[in-house]
């Protein structure tokens, strides 16, 4: 090739890597879109700043999970262990579809039904629920304040980054979003009563996948599920 030619093949180089960080830069604004912040500045992260979501030893969710073309029902068990909290999926009949145990800086694939062990599946499995289990200490975040009060941190999380939105009274946590120009992008709500999670939707629209979890609470000798519309 000619100098002329490696000269405009340099060029055309630059351009897209300027396109990729203009690109790049943009999704890390456009999370703020009409929420009206303000930003309160850095901070440092005590561990304290939102309740934590899981405060039993142990809860059951009715569980939804839509992939593509794919759909699963059954029930999701949440357990705090000394590593973290390990979350296992089950149908009604017994089947365990997997048992994922999950933790600040570790993780485990206790088990993982054949057409869902797929690692690309589990890396997104095992960051969604370390977001919906982390209480990050000691990490630095930059605070955003809401014109309705609410709070939001922005830090970056085993690698990735997210942000958090709390509440203003009672530290709920609300909101979880990983904005990416990545098929990752992920946006997670969470609704409450009698202070515990009663519906949690993880959604990831550009793989097509989304997880919804119905909080399910024990009366009497029945189990009702608290998070169904």
């Amino acid at each position: 090739m000619s100098n002329s030619g490696w000269t405009e093949v340099r060029i055309a180089g630059r351009r897209v890597c300027g396109w990729l960080l203009l690109s790049l830069l943009l999704s890390a604004c456009s999370w703020k879109a009409g929420l009206e912040l303000e930003r309160q500045g850095v901070r440092l992260l005590e561990g304290n700043e939102w309740q934590p979501l899981f405060q039993q030893q142990e809860q059951l969710f009715r569980a939804v999970i839509d992939f593509r073309a794919q759909h699963f029902s059954g029930l999701m068990a949440v357990k705090k262990t000394e590593m973290g909290f390990r979350f296992a999926f089950f149908t009604e009949l017994g089947m365990t579809m997997f048992d994922l145990e999950v933790g600040p800086d570790s993780f485990v694939q206790h088990y993982c039904f054949e057409p869902l062990n797929r690692k690309a599946l589990l890396r997104i499995l095992e960051a969604d629920f370390r977001r919906l289990s982390a209480r990050p200490q000691g990490l630095r975040a930059v605070l955003y304040r809401q014109a309705s009060g609410h709070y939001w941190y922005r830090l970056k999380l085993a690698g990735d980054r997210n942000v958090w939105g709390v509440s203003a009274s009672g530290r709920q946590l609300l909101h979880i979003l990983h904005p990416s120009l990545l098929p990752d992008e992920a946006e997670i709500n969470i609704s409450y009563r009698d202070q515990l999670p009663e519906r949690i939707e993880i959604v990831h629209p550009k793989l097509g996948l989304r997880i919804g979890l119905s909080r399910m609470q024990v009366t009497g000798h029945r189990m009702q599920v608290t998070g169904d519309r």
